[in-house]
């Protein structure tokens, strides 16, 4: 859900809610309000906080404030006003609140202005929102997801055009060089798994207010170019998709991850 896009609001209570449970709203997905709103109106037990805006890819020096400061204005409002509304509802207890941050919130985006510092910003929201669910004995559960960068999506094709040409090969290139892409439907059974308790590192479900921070990757961070994004070496292992989980606050450091392998 962007910005000015419709934005899908299930009623009902299954993680996936099937086609007639879909009910379209045209709204600013940034605008509290609508937030507000439509969280009372729905009482969704599973909300997927997915509204961005494409950054602008330019180095540093060629951004103004205004384009540098898009994905605050768009991404982390969104994720902010959408989670504050969930938690002063709240939501019922056992809900799931997902907000997508990105891989870029570890690794940076030099060429994406202030995309890494507003998709880290969101990871810091889920984080403070799992630990006030806990606090207050609210049992909704908080989640930020980090896909690493893959060209199977308009954001990210955009960005790997302009890594490739900042590293002066082309797209083919440079993709050969990553190895193995990762796709939407790697991210979205990923999210599944955190919503429904069936993936590795998921969890119980018990509602305890626990935060839980999934990093999906393709391939070992290792095997990237020096230009590119780059990520944590304890993310080394990893396959698909990282799920961790820790409770408090996030100043007293980010847990060790599990894996979570795609089928076969």
């Amino acid at each position: 859900m962007s910005s000015g896009w419709p934005a899908n609001a299930p009623r009902s209570r299954a993680p996936c809610a099937t086609r007639r449970h879909l009910h379209p709203v045209a709204a600013d997905a940034t605008d509290p309000v609508v937030a507000g709103l439509l969280l009372d109106q729905h009482r969704p037990r599973t909300l997927v906080l997915n509204a961005g805006a494409a950054p602008l890819t330019r180095p540093i020096h060629r951004h103004t404030w205004q384009t540098f400061s898009r994905n605050w204005d768009v991404d982390v409002q969104h994720v902010f006003n959408w989670t504050r509304e969930a938690l002063l509802l709240p939501l019922e207890p056992g809900s799931v609140v997902i907000a997508m941050s990105s891989g870029a919130a570890v690794a940076g985006s030099p060429v994406s202005g202030g995309y890494a510092g507003a998709k880290a910003t969101i990871r810091f929201i889920a984080s403070y929102a799992a630990a006030e669910s806990g606090r207050n004995a609210l049992g909704i559960r908080f989640a930020s997801v980090l896909p690493q960068l893959t060209p199977e999506t308009g954001l990210g094709a955009a960005a790997v055009a302009a890594y490739a040409a900042r590293q002066g090969v082309d797209v083919p290139a440079f993709l050969a060089d990553r190895g193995p892409a990762l796709t939407p439907e790697q991210v979205g059974t990923a999210i599944t798994g955190i919503v429904t308790g069936s993936g590795s590192g998921s969890g119980s479900g018990s509602g305890s207010g626990d935060d839980r921070d999934a990093t999906c990757s393709p391939r070992p961070a290792s095997a990237r170019r020096r230009d590119g994004p780059r990520t944590r070496a304890s993310h080394a292992r990893t396959n698909v998709a990282t799920i961790a989980s820790s409770a408090g606050e996030p100043a007293s450091g980010w847990p060790d991850s599990l894996e979570l392998r795609p089928p076969g």
